[in-house]
Formats: structure tokens, C-alpha cells, sequence
């Protein structure tokens, strides 16, 4: 999950873990502990620098856990990227998550590539829901106002060569969240 600073990138993530099955197993690896999830199976790793425990060694630790689900706390530096794509990478059998800093999937693909991501890993993001913060304004009250939506939701399609997406959902000119009929 991708988005601007505040745009609720966290707070999505925890309302897709209400559809995860309570009895699977739940390893959260976090910078700073935001994440909140109701699982009773869920154990949180905490990174401490001045104790020399960084994320990467949490991930690689958690790895030998057997988690169906693991999840990496904001991804922010190359170290944490590369933590997040270990994950990935290391198929956890039924999902990783993260969040990241981004206004688009094409840029999240792109600041991935930035962190030193190959092409041929990037591939193994099923999918980026892209999330932001923005400001309104009300013409009849005439006051500002902000809001948090999902805008986007694409699958990477780097087989091609270049960082692309193949949009799933999307906002329209007019706004609304829109299904790309070509993808089903």
C-alpha cells in the first residue's frame, strides 16, 4: 500500500486484515509499532538500532518462523526495501505487505528501481494500492477540507521491459473508482 504522508496507508492496511482467518499466523516486522490487528496469532518484531537489531535481520529471522501472513512495517530506506523484497521474494504462503511512500504505482515502481530492485523482483508484487491524502474545498461552505481515498490499485507489468502497470481499478475523470473491464 502506497501513498502519500497520512493518506491512511496504515489504517487500510489494518481494515484488509479483518479478512485474513483468525488462526493463521501473523508476523509483523515494524521500524515503529503502528500496525494494529485483532489476530490472536500474530507475533511483532521491533527493530532497535542502538541495540544493532535492524529490520533486515527481524525479516530474515521472521522468514524461519513460517508465517502465512508477514507483514513489513513503512518501507522508508534502501535497507528496508531490500527487507521488503527478501519477503517477497522468499514466498511466504499467503501474503506479504508493506507500506510505502508514493503518489502512483508507476513511482512506487520506479523509487523501488531507485533502491536497486530489479526488474525481474518486482515482478513478484502481485499488487499496489495506491492511497492519498488530499485537499477539498467545499464552494458552498467555503472551507477547505481534506479527505483519504484509494485511487489506485494496478498489478506491476515489468515482463515488458520498463517499470508499467496494468491499471485494476482507477479513478476516472470524474473521480470515481473505476474497473478496468480488460483485466478480469
Amino acid at each position: 500500500i502506497a501513498g502519500n504522508t497520512a493518506s491512511g496507508k496504515t489504517t487500510t492496511l489494518n481494515a484488509l486484515f479483518s479478512f485474513v482467518p483468525l488462526d493463521e499466523r501473523v508476523i509483523l516486522v515494524e521500524e515503529t509499532p503502528e500496525i494494529s490487528l485483532v489476530h490472536p496469532h500474530q507475533i511483532r518484531l521491533v527493530s532497535n538500532s542502538e541495540m544493532g537489531v535492524s529490520l533486515k535481520d527481524l525479516v530474515r529471522d521472521s522468514l524461519r518462523m513460517r508465517p502465512d501472513r508477514l507483514v513489513v512495517g513503512e518501507v522508508r530506506s534502501k535497507d528496508e526495501v531490500e527487507s521488503l523484497f527478501d519477503v517477497l521474494l522468499g514466498g511466504q504462503a499467503r501474503g506479504s505487505y508493506a507500506t510505502f511512500h508514493a503518489q502512483s504505482a508507476i513511482e512506487a515502481l520506479q523509487r523501488f528501481k531507485s533502491f536497486g530492485i530489479t526488474e525481474a523482483d518486482l515482478q513478484s508484487i502481485d499488487l499496489l494500492v495506491i492511497q492519498r491524502r488530499m485537499l477539498c474545498y467545499d464552494i458552498r461552505k467555503r472551507k477547505n477540507y481534506e479527505v483519504r481515498r484509494i485511487v489506485e490499485i494496478a498489478e506491476p507489468d515489468c515482463a515488458s521491459g520498463g517499470a508499467r502497470v496494468r491499471p485494476v481499478f482507477f479513478k476516472n475523470a470524474s473521480g470515481v473508482l473505476s474497473f478496468n473491464k480488460s483485466c478480469h
